[in-house]
């Protein structure tokens, strides 16, 4: 499993960007994020903050190998430390 992030909502400030589809550009007033994500209770990533690592409008990914048995199937939760949590993509791929 492959989480992409990127935050286009954090308050570093960040040159407007052609695909933003918003009225407003430049800075926004938003709280920082900050989150623990975990997969069918394992701990994943534990105080992300993906602005203060990369800066705002930069994206970046994390590949984890969970273990998926008796077809339960993957659980994430999501634990805003700090503002709010998000999630952009997931690439799921069954390894045999």
């Amino acid at each position: 499993m492959t989480l992409l992030f990127a935050d286009f909502m954090s308050d570093t400030k960040s040159s407007a960007v052609l695909y933003n589809l918003g009225k407003e550009t430049g800075p926004k007033n938003h709280s920082k994020s900050v989150m623990t994500i975990t997969a069918n209770g394992r701990t994943l990533l534990e105080k992300l903050d993906v602005a203060t690592k990369l800066g705002s409008s930069r994206a970046f990914q994390r590949r984890f190998i969970i273990e998926v048995k008796d077809g339960i199937g993957i659980a994430l939760k999501f634990q805003a430390l700090h503002g709010s949590t998000f999630l952009n993509g997931v690439k799921l791929r069954k390894v045999y």
